[in-house]
């Protein structure tokens, strides 16, 4: 654009400088040539006097965007032709023009030049045509007249083109049918102009007392051009108004008739950009702009800025009359005004008995001949008429009405969530903070629905889907009337109450909300038991930022799901200094993680019979600076909540291989197991990197077992792919903590499993007694009972089905003589062995347990 513009001016300055060329060589050729000798300095004031007469005095004839300003210039051109000539006739020319472009109608400066230069050219021109043309006859002979009207006639053309050059050059366009109809109407009025010069030339010069003579033909003729002119514009503003109201009635459609009507504006009134503005019905819509430019950008029905509606709608309720504007009197309109780049305009509202529905608005007159006027107001004014009632009974207004429901379709969509039709956060947030303006106190509470993603990963997106949209329901019937409910994203809920009763109105509805959600949902014909917790946070009475308050609901929700899940808790401070815990904890952890902090240790896995080390579990160990040794459980719930899990697991297999690979060569033939998370089976690529790691340090899939948990095979269709693939290279798979997740006999049969771990909350339990002998340390004989018919099941069913059994958590003698009763095969706890650091291996497996005396 900028470089177009630096083009554009480089080219009329071109012009500029051909005119100066032009003009200087003949006024130093031919024009000096042919000068009858000295002129006065009277004459050649008088003469330059008449020329800043006939400049000022003008009439303006427009072609639909171009118009043409035409003056009497021809009566001092042809007065200097007859009694001045030559040098003197540009002189006089250049002098008169100079003052009325300067003194009384100042031009901007490249304008003012170009005038300047064409005035002197013409001049020399006239010279030059007339000199030629009469040859040696009579000055005022019939040859000489004609002369005289050929000299006008060829500058009023060359002029006309040369102005149109101007234009074009300039970036304004111009065009071939408006030149030909200006140098049409040029021709006309330089020969009229022409033939009362040439008379006035033939008083001054047999009867100069008699010149007063001329002053009523020059007014008369005045006068008819300008009552032609003024009969041509109402031509053309009735014209203009009936091809409106046609194109209004006529168009394809609402939005091609309001682009033609547009555009129809620009062309009658000489300006930059027009526009239409239609004000919704209802306030929550924003008001729609249709904009057509001569530059040919152009908006069809854009929405505005809703904030921009009650400044446009107050201005034209002000001042419900077409206008004139400029930015010194806009007043509100001015920041409008400005944004739209329009330094002067007229502006009509759009009105429908009392309302103000719009406004039309006209902008940047394109040059200085025809800047906009009070004249031009009624012409606007009826086009706004026009306007308004198609608005009322036609097409228009059902296409805006069309647009507005549109719009209203779109603000619901904006701020509804689709899946459930609840409110979505764009809309809580914006309740919230209305609310909290009131200056009464509100609440916010947070629902998280408890293990949504297990279900979600097990049952299918479908699934999920569903049971959001039921959780959705029963949120609602536990509202009062003015509380919403909103779908905040993922399985995360919320509520505000707006009207606090009475204390504890808050609490009650978050146990409706518990209590709603005990039921089961059936889901594709599947029961589905679900909790929530719930986060409660009520604002003071000062109202305080929703950031703040939507903070604390979030900090009460994650408390009451670190309580337990299936709870309610209301913010207290002290939830505060708990949350800045865990994010301290998460963020030193994403730092040790990435820097390789963390260690790992092992813990033997002995064979029960003969004592010896077999396998070794790998075991997260982190040594934190403030914290000391962070359980290794405390660890993977960290890494789980933000998203390290993935990255953990990578790092403790690379190192636990690089590890057993080192052990390989001392002569160690011992097998790993590994932990791997819900996250890691699920993660792209999982089953390729695994291998790759094992190969890497030239281990054998045989060596590595993988611990899953029962969680994680629910999902028994993906989950048994990955573990397939994995065991068919020769990598065991055995299920960590068996008898406490979602224990199922149908994944253990279609499952790819080698063991069983059983977990160690049922090996605690356990006492080596004679038979009927009672523990004193149960808390009852049957709780005892209990657990070893608990364990002696698992390692029947273990048997049955072809798999190890390992039991977890052994710390006694008394445990490991019962394990060894009941025939498992393998064992870890402290009793066998406690985990050791990655140097003390080699010691550990030369010190192997022996075998244990019954």
């Amino acid at each position: 654009m900028r470089q177009r513009a630096r083009s554009q001016r480089r080219g009329l300055r071109a012009l500029v400088a051909g005119l100066c060329l032009a003009a200087g060589a003949l006024l130093v050729g031919p024009v000096a040539n042919g000068s009858p000798g000295q002129v006065g300095l009277i004459e050649l004031l008088a003469l330059a006097g008449l020329f800043l007469v006939t400049e000022l005095v003008t009439f303006n004839v427009q072609f639909r965007r171009e118009a043409h300003a035409f003056t009497f210039t021809e009566l001092p051109l042809v007065i200097g032709l007859h009694l001045v000539g030559g040098v003197g006739l540009v002189l006089a020319q250049l002098l008169g023009a100079f003052v009325a472009r300067t003194l009384w109608r100042p031009q901007r400066r490249i304008k003012r030049a170009f005038n300047l230069a064409l005035g002197a050219f013409d001049a020399a021109v006239a010279v030059l045509v007339f000199t030629a043309a009469r040859g040696g006859s009579s000055a005022l002979g019939p040859r000489g007249q004609a002369s005289t009207l050929l000299a006008t006639v060829v500058v009023s053309v060359t002029s006309a083109v040369l102005i149109a050059a101007a234009i074009q050059l300039a970036g304004g366009g111009y065009r071939i049918r408006s030149v030909v109809r200006t140098i049409g109407l040029s021709i006309v009025v330089t020969a009229t102009n022409t033939a009362l010069a040439l008379v006035a030339v033939l008083l001054l010069r047999d009867n100069p007392a008699s010149a007063w003579l001329l002053v009523a033909p020059c007014a008369t003729i005045y006068f008819a051009y300008r009552a032609y002119t003024r009969e041509r514009r109402e031509h053309e503003r009735l014209d203009f108004l009936y091809s409106c109201s046609r194109d209004l009635h006529e168009g394809a459609d609402a939005e091609e008739a309001v682009t033609a009507l547009l555009t129809r504006t620009v062309e009658s009134f000489r300006a930059s950009t027009a526009e239409l503005v239609v004000f919704p019905a209802s306030e929550r819509a924003a008001p729609l702009r249709t904009a057509v430019g001569t530059d040919g950008a152009s908006e069809v029905m854009v929405p505005l800025p809703a904030e921009d509606l009650h400044v446009l709608a107050a201005s034209m309720v002000a001042a419900p009359h077409a206008r004139l504007l400029t930015l010194d009197t806009a007043l509100s309109l001015r920041p409008y005004l400005i944004g739209r780049r329009v330094e002067a305009a007229m502006v009509a509202p759009l009105q429908i008995e009392d309302r103000t529905v719009g406004f039309l608005l006209v902008g940047n007159p394109l040059g200085e001949v025809n800047p906009f006027a009070e004249e031009d107001l009624p012409l606007l004014g009826a086009l706004a008429g026009q306007i308004r009632v198609f608005l009322e009974f036609d097409r228009l207004g059902q296409a805006f009405e069309r647009l507005s429901n549109l719009q209203g379709q779109l603000v619901h969509q904006a701020y509804h969530d689709p899946l459930t039709s609840l409110g979505n956060r764009a809309l809580f947030i914006e309740r919230v903070e209305k609310a909290l303006e009131g200056g009464r106190p509100v609440a916010v509470l947070f629902i998280d629905l408890d293990d949504f993603k297990t279900i979600n990963d097990s049952l299918g997106h479908e699934a999920g889907d569903l049971l959001l949209s039921a959780v959705a329901r029963r949120l609602e019937g536990c509202l009062r009337s003015g509380d919403l409910a909103a779908r905040l994203g993922g399985d995360e809920f919320a509520i505000l109450i707006e009207q606090l009763v009475t204390p504890g109105d808050e609490l009650a509805l978050a146990d409706r909300v518990l209590d709603a959600l005990t039921a089961p949902f059936s889901v594709l014909g599947q029961q589905l038991l679900v909790r929530a917790s719930v986060g409660v946070a009520v604002s003071d009475s000062t109202g305080g930022k929703v950031g703040d308050l939507l903070r604390r609901a979030d900090v009460a929700m994650y408390s009451a799901k670190h309580g337990g899940k299936g709870q309610a808790a209301e913010f207290e401070h002290r939830m505060d200094v708990d949350l800045q815990d865990r994010l301290d904890i998460e963020a030193d952890l994403a730092k040790a993680v990435a820097a390789g902090d963390l260690d790992v240790a092992y813990q033997p896995i002995v064979d029960l019979v003969s004592g010896r080390t077999v396998a070794i579990e790998a075991l997260v160990r982190w040594q934190h600076a403030v914290r000391g040794l962070v359980p290794a459980t405390t660890i993977v719930e960290v890494a789980e909540r933000c998203g390290l899990v993935v990255d953990l697991g990578r790092s403790v297999l690379e190192r636990s291989c690089a590890r057993l690979a080192g052990l390989r060569t001392e002569g160690a033939g011992i097998t790993l197991a590994v932990n791997v998370s819900v996250r890691e089976l699920q993660a792209p690529g999982f089953v390729d990197e695994v291998l790759a790691t094992v190969r890497r340090h030239g281990l054998s899939p045989e060596g590595i077992i993988l611990e899953v948990t029962e969680t994680l095979l629910v999902d028994a269709g993906a989950a048994g792919a990955k573990l397939q693939a994995l065991r068919s290279a020769g990598i065991r798979v055995a299920v960590d903590d068996f008898g406490t997740g979602y224990s199922s006999l149908s994944y253990l049969r279609s499952l790819p499993l080698d063991l069983l771990k059983i977990d160690k909350s049922f090996v605690a339990g356990l006492r080596h007694l004679p038979d009927g002998a009672e523990d004193p340390l149960a808390t009852s004989s049957q709780e005892g009972a209990q657990d070893r018919a608990v364990t002696a099941a698992i390692i029947g069913l273990a048997r049955t089905l072809g798999l190890g059994v390992v039991a977890e958590g052994i710390e006694s003698a008394e445990q490991l003589a019962e394990l060894r009763a009941l025939g498992c095969e393998l064992g870890q706890g402290f009793y066998l062995g406690p985990p050791v650091e990655a140097s003390e291996l080699g010691r550990l497996l030369q010190d192997s347990m022996p075998a244990p005396v019954g």
